[in-house]
């Protein structure tokens, strides 16, 4: 139906049940809620998640052994880009002490060693299958 089309109904339609045109008013204003699924998006999840769950592991395996590139690209698009440092003060780091601010650090840095150390027995499994893989990561987490 065009344009054309609607501006043509009978002014006895209620507003409710004319067709939307591009840039009028949206027949529901208040849209799907933020993160609502559709009923497309849930198929589809649920169709990946089965295909995941049956192929998943050869062809990552595929995959790693046939195109590297994309291999690491497609680890490295799973590594957040920012992190997200958030204290338990309110009041602003040029009014904080130099002890307060040093305890700021340690425990972000005794986070990120419990982090390392978690990561550790991780890189060891994937030696398992890649030996020069799990290097390189050994690599980048001492240099980090």
């Amino acid at each position: 139906m065009s344009d054309d089309d609607n501006n043509n109904l009978p002014a006895t339609q209620p507003e409710a049940l004319r067709p939307w045109t591009r840039g009028g008013p949206t027949p529901n204003p208040a849209g799907r809620g933020k993160g609502t699924p559709n009923a497309f998006s849930k198929a589809f999840l649920k169709s990946v998640s089965a295909k995941w769950k049956e192929h998943g592991d050869a062809v990552l395996e595929e995959v790693r052994h046939s195109q590297p590139g994309l291999w690491l690209r497609v680890c490295a698009s799973l590594i957040p880009k920012e992190v997200l440092v958030v204290t338990h003060s309110t009041t602003p780091a040029a009014q904080l002490s130099e002890q307060e601010l040093q305890a700021i650090l340690v425990e972000d840095i005794s986070a990120i060693e419990r982090l390392r150390a978690a990561l550790l027995p991780l890189i060891d499994r994937v030696a398992d299958h890649d030996q020069q893989l799990a290097d390189e990561m050994h690599r980048v987490l001492a240099d980090g």
